[in-house]
């Protein structure tokens, strides 16, 4: 399955702003990593695919999650606390919405 250009483009600015977060340069990834230069580049570039085994890498040194990196959840969130929501039942999570919509203000929908 091929990823849309747009995915793609979206894949590597989080990578770029991950790496440029930590005020890492190319090398010092390098030397924290097993990858080229130019597969750091090739993957920040948006105009490559990159495998895998690239991808979890970069997600290790950066110290951010693959989830964040394919778009799948914010760079925040924090997975013990997400684990933690996921132990609770239906009753307790109904609350937990209440009580995050009372303390960020939103309305039910």
């Amino acid at each position: 399955m091929k990823i849309s250009e747009q995915n793609l483009q979206e894949i590597s600015s989080r990578l770029r702003k991950s790496r440029l977060k930590l005020n890492l340069t190319y090398e010092a990834v390098c030397s924290r990593t097993s990858l080229s230069i130019q597969t750091v580049k090739n993957a920040e570039d948006g105009k490559h695919d990159f495998s895998i085994s690239t991808l979890m890498e970069l997600a290790k040194c950066y110290g951010i999650s693959t989830d964040y990196i394919l778009g799948f959840k914010p760079e925040h969130i924090d997975d013990s606390l997400m684990i933690q929501i996921s132990k609770l039942t239906p009753g307790e999570r109904g609350l937990l919405n209440e009580l995050l919509r009372v303390f960020t203000g939103h309305s039910r929908d």
